[in-house]
């Protein structure tokens, strides 16, 4: 994935949808004003909200029915990185919130030397290495195409609420709607690959600025009671929200005791694992606490070199797995790293 081909794709969709919006006998939408602009000036979401607007019931009706069918679906290839996979989420949410448009993502495909060794021989790269990882994701990319089903009832972005601005459920807590609110302001940002070719740099502000006022909001109890009064149904209710999983307690009485964790303490895969277990925390719960994937936690935890990520990411997910587990993270770092530098790990390469 780069700029280029993120904002190739982006105008790839905008002309889909209106020549879509044409076949569909809503081509009168597209008045001589709007064509003159050019293609890559025109927000799809901008007809959509007209449309409804209006309210013409034989024009909502093709609109309706166009949209729960045209739904570009999305796969990141050539994903280098932790931090890459989430690009595919990122690039999702801001296509669909800026164009007015429902995506998916179906997921995403590493970069693998394997695939490169298949081209060079031009033999399938599922028969030459069912094992790799680009083939096991492939095969989940289709699984997931295969499953895709037909969308809901479509509404417009305008009939949409704060919440979603920041991907959480009006259930969430204050912590899960800052957590949202920080991430929206990265993929918001002006060096965010993810925004080539969606926004110019005055409508860029002007949306950050939504999403400070949409936080200042949902981060103010009072406010937020207000607004979910007017805008929300009356079947959601705040009282004892929580924003994750709930995942049923482990009885105090079937913990194993808390190891003993001091400065001198040599940290590794296995205090880790003892001290969430004395804890009562299931793996899942972490991963979905600190938002690191559970295969990485796995692999910091059975200290399977091979699987961990590379050093600047592993560092961070170190402190963040620390913090949830109530250890200092400076300890658990330079123990654990201490241990990593010591079992390097070959790189091999393929004739």
């Amino acid at each position: 994935a780069n700029p280029i081909s993120i904002e190739s794709a982006y105008k790839l969709i905008k002309t889909a949808f209106f020549y879509r919006l044409k076949s569909a006998g809503l081509g009168h939408w597209l008045d001589e004003r709007r064509l003159a602009m050019g293609a890559e000036k025109m927000v799809p979401g901008d007809f959509v909200t007209r449309i409804f607007q209006e309210n013409d019931q034989d024009d909502l009706g093709l609109l309706k029915k166009m949209m729960k069918t045209f739904c570009p679906l999305w796969v990141m290839n050539m994903m280098r990185s932790k931090l890459d996979d989430d690009l595919g989420p990122a690039v999702t949410f801001a296509a669909s919130h800026r164009l007015g448009i429902p995506m998916r993502e179906l997921g995403s495909i590493p970069h693998d030397d394997a695939a490169w060794t298949s081209l060079r021989r031009r033999w399938p790269l599922f028969l030459e290495h069912p094992e790799a990882r680009a083939s096991k994701s492939i095969a989940r990319v289709a699984k997931n195409l295969m499953s895709a089903k037909q969308m809901a009832e479509f509404k417009p972005l305008a009939h949409r609420h704060l919440y979603e601005l920041f991907q959480v459920s009006p259930m969430a807590s204050d912590e899960a709607i800052r957590r949202g609110y920080r991430h929206m302001k990265d993929v918001y940002s002006s060096e965010s690959m993810v925004m080539s070719g969606l926004y110019n740099a005055e409508e860029l502000s002007a949306f950050r600025k939504e999403l400070d006022s949409a936080y200042d909001t949902l981060s103010d109890s009072f406010k937020r009671r207000k607004y979910d009064e007017a805008h929300l149904p009356a079947d959601y209710t705040r009282t004892h929200q929580q924003s994750e999983p709930v995942y049923t307690p482990i009885s105090d009485e079937n913990l194993p005791p808390m190891p003993e964790v001091t400065e001198k303490t040599e940290i590794v895969g296995d205090t880790l694992k003892n001290v969430r277990m004395a804890k009562g925390l299931k793996l899942r719960e972490v991963a979905d606490r600190t938002k690191i994937g559970l295969g990485y936690l796995r692999a910091i935890e059975d200290e399977d070199y091979k699987k961990l990520p590379a050093p600047v990411y592993l560092r961070g997910f170190i402190k963040e797995f620390s913090k949830c587990l109530g250890l200092n993270p400076e300890w658990v770092l330079r123990s654990y790293m201490r241990k990593v530098e010591e079992n390097p790990v070959e790189e091999t390469f393929d004739d």
